[in-house]
């Protein structure tokens, strides 16, 4: 059986972004297997979405470690809050 990797929950600010997402303390950094967690996608899935654009880049912290700081995931939460927001906002006659 293979052995899964818990993660520690993440520092959050207590604010919401967008009414939708939990916004992280800016200095906490987000490891690629939490990263998984944060944008709801596999190991292969959360690579082509890095390659097609639509997650921000890792950054690399050393030879072999990768991941987001805090700061760059909550300006992807307010840019995907904004268009979910706009794409449920009614229109007005």
């Amino acid at each position: 059986m293979a052995k899964e990797l818990i993660a520690p929950p993440l520092e959050v600010t207590g604010h919401v972004i967008g009414g939708i997402f939990p916004e992280l303390q800016p200095y906490v950094v987000v490891r690629r297997c939490e990263g998984r967690r944060i944008f709801g996608l596999g190991p292969s899935a959360l690579d082509e979405a890095i390659a097609r654009g639509e997650i921000p880049k890792p950054v690399k912290f050393g030879k072999r470690a990768s991941g987001w700081t805090g700061h760059v995931i909550n300006q992807f939460y307010r840019q995907k809050a904004a268009q979910i927001n706009a794409a449920n906002k009614p229109e007005v006659a």
